[in-house]
């Protein structure tokens, strides 16, 4: 991470040097994510620091009506709320995020978006109530297809994401066995 953070940072120089500042922001807000990642942040959730500030910036681009970078806001905290489990409020930032994904087309955020919606779904899927867990899992199933389909033409990129959502879906749905054995599939195709 601390390399890939060093990388970011020399384009976020570069674009600043070409006066590129849409192009600083959007990087920097991916930046503070890897900073948040590696412990430099007062709080990881909060994407503030020394590359980004997430108040300032959601304030810029309201302003600007800059709905991609409203987006990549969302979207970065959905990931370090659900992997630091405040799923409540990773699912508000998937809900945020899910409006804004016409601002993002053709990039790679939409497909990592439905997964990391499906996996706070499914965190959160124990502990709802019985309408709201069909609901949950309705999105699940439909990110689920979404991900299979980008999965056939892109394996390397998808499937093992898809196979992680499936894996995941067996397991809280009580069937131990069948997802022991998704998760190893999974796990082969992340590695492969």
């Amino acid at each position: 991470l601390e390399k890939i953070e060093a990388e970011a940072r020399a384009y976020s120089e570069s674009f600043a040097r070409f006066k590129q500042e849409t192009n600083v922001n959007y990087n920097e807000v991916y930046r503070q994510g890897m900073l948040n990642f590696m412990g430099q942040s007062k709080d990881p959730l909060i994407l503030t620091g020394s590359a980004y500030d997430e108040k300032k910036m959601m304030a810029q681009n309201r302003e600007r009506n800059d709905q991609t970078g409203k987006f990549f806001i969302h979207f970065n905290k959905l990931i370090l709320c659900y992997f630091f489990h405040d799923y409540a409020q990773a699912l508000e930032h998937a809900r945020e995020s899910r409006t804004l994904l016409e601002a993002v087309l053709a990039k790679f955020e939409i497909p990592n978006h439905h997964f990391y919606e499906a996996l706070t779904l499914l965190a959160l899927y124990p502990k709802a109530g019985r309408g709201e867990k069909f609901r949950m899992m309705a999105r699940v199933q439909n990110n689920m297809l979404k991900l299979k389909k980008w999965a056939k033409y892109a394996p390397e990129n998808y499937e093992h994401k898809y196979l992680l959502i499936k894996a995941e879906r067996l397991r809280v749905l009580g069937r131990f066995s069948p997802a022991r054995m998704v998760y190893d599939q999974a796990i082969q195709k992340a590695s492969t």
